[in-house]
């Protein structure tokens, strides 16, 4: 299911008579993104046959945080990876754009996106604090200006 849109497995499961929401099947999808993102936590070090840290819990609960929060329901199937520097990237892909954001174990998100027509054309850093009232707001408003863009919504 990490490569296939919400809305492929809404499709599969309605198909085969299964009684599955949409809110079911994009909580499925963030589970499984969340453990991945988890999972990365126990890369050893060096990973990468070089220097590379292992993903920080840090990162992690903010890139899970975030991702809960700005997850369409009908929009592309989010991919989970490690950065060597010990953050957490998330990307999208969206017709010929990706969609990245990515989360350093300072709390620090940076978003990208690029495609192989324009290569990156847009560039946008968040120091959150979580904590902070309207923090997460602001990312999320910022992603959802631009989900016009990138959200492609199916109906059942």
């Amino acid at each position: 299911m990490h490569s296939a849109r919400v809305e492929d497995a809404l499709r599969d499961a309605w198909a085969r008579g299964a009684d599955i929401s949409a809110e079911d099947a994009r909580r499925s999808l963030l589970r499984a993104a969340v453990n991945k993102m988890v999972r990365l936590t126990q890369l050893p070090h060096g990973w990468d046959n070089q220097e590379a840290q292992p993903v920080h819990l840090e990162a992690v609960e903010v890139a899970a945080h975030l991702l809960e929060e700005i997850q369409p329901t009908y929009g592309p199937t989010p991919q989970v990876g490690p950065m060597p520097d010990g953050a957490v990237e998330i990307t999208w892909l969206v017709n010929s754009h990706e969609v990245h954001l990515e989360v350093s174990p300072d709390r620090e998100i940076s978003l990208w996106i690029s495609s192989p027509d324009h290569g990156v054309w847009l560039e946008k850093e968040f120091t959150t604090d979580l904590s902070a009232p309207g923090e997460i707001g602001k990312t999320k408003d910022f992603l959802q200006e631009l989900g016009i863009q990138v959200t492609i919504p199916v109906a059942p």
